[in-house]
């Protein structure tokens, strides 16, 4: 039976404005889950050490451990390494001191983390560190992003229109790297519309349920109730989709853009 620290789960967005907090608080109202939130995408560094340690051994440590077994100090060992397994398993205690102790701490032995910025290949690489990884995958009308992000752009002082355009181009990006799991091909995968899970949310909570092995009624379905913006109660107005600004509007006429939401079902 695989220990519930070993079967964490990813919550990944297709950019900001997603739906991926409320899937993460879906799965955090589950008693024994605690999924933490984003951290910029930098676990990508994680992942890129993981795999280029990996080829370097391959291709200068192996040999140098095989003449170090050898002739020990009296061989070429200027590239030794301790070998694959063990990049494989300091990734792993990485990640599970991380992210999985501290929910043990506090008595969630299911951990997993949100991400708007991975996609199906992070979702891969991490999976290969803990093989009963599970992920959901959730995107959302691109015009409806747009109007959640114009907001902050007008409310926001950080938030500029160069962050608007990097999570346009996350939304296609993301989605475009999970068109192969759709439809279910993958089954450690679900990947979900945002509009499709808060018209029918009780079948969203049983395939997530499913998905993770857990209890469906150990879930809180009030999640999908209560809205919650931010860390106080934001009541910032936002403007019908034909109110945006054309240049901002402008934003979805790129062909790739145009391309990825008729393969999610979006008539743009």
């Amino acid at each position: 039976m695989t220990e519930p620290s070993e079967s964490p789960i990813l919550v990944l967005g297709s950019g900001q404005r997603t739906g991926s907090t409320l899937v993460q608080r879906l799965l955090t109202s589950h008693p024994e889950i605690l999924i933490w939130g984003e951290h910029g995408g930098h676990l990508r560094d994680l992942i890129a050490m993981t795999d280029v340690l990996r080829r370097w051994d391959e291709g200068l440590a192996e040999p140098a451990r095989e003449a170090f077994e050898e002739g020990s100090h009296q061989s070429w060992m200027a590239n030794v390494l301790p070998g694959p397994e063990a990049v494989r398993e300091a990734a792993r205690a990485w990640l599970l001191t991380f992210f999985g102790a501290p929910a043990a701490e506090r008595g969630r032995p299911r951990w997993g983390f949100k991400e708007v910025r991975f996609g199906l290949a992070e979702a891969e690489a991490l999976r290969d560190l803990f093989p009963a990884l599970t992920a959901i995958h959730i995107t959302r009308d691109p015009r409806d992003v747009l109007v959640s992000l114009d907001s902050w752009e007008r409310g926001r002082d950080w938030w500029t229109r160069e962050f608007t355009q990097i999570a346009v181009n996350d939304w296609v990006k993301v989605n475009e790297s999970f068109l192969p799991a759709r439809g279910g091909q993958e089954d450690w995968v679900l990947s979900v519309r945002y509009e499709d899970v808060v018209a029918r949310p009780e079948p969203f909570t049983e395939a997530v349920a499913v998905l993770v092995g857990s209890d469906v009624e150990a879930f809180d379905r009030s999640v999908f109730q209560t809205k919650i913006r931010g860390y106080s109660d934001d009541r910032s107005e936002r403007r019908e989709w034909s109110d945006l600004p054309r240049d901002l509007r402008a934003l979805l006429k790129d062909a790739g853009v145009r391309a990825m939401a008729d393969a999610y079902g979006y008539d743009l």
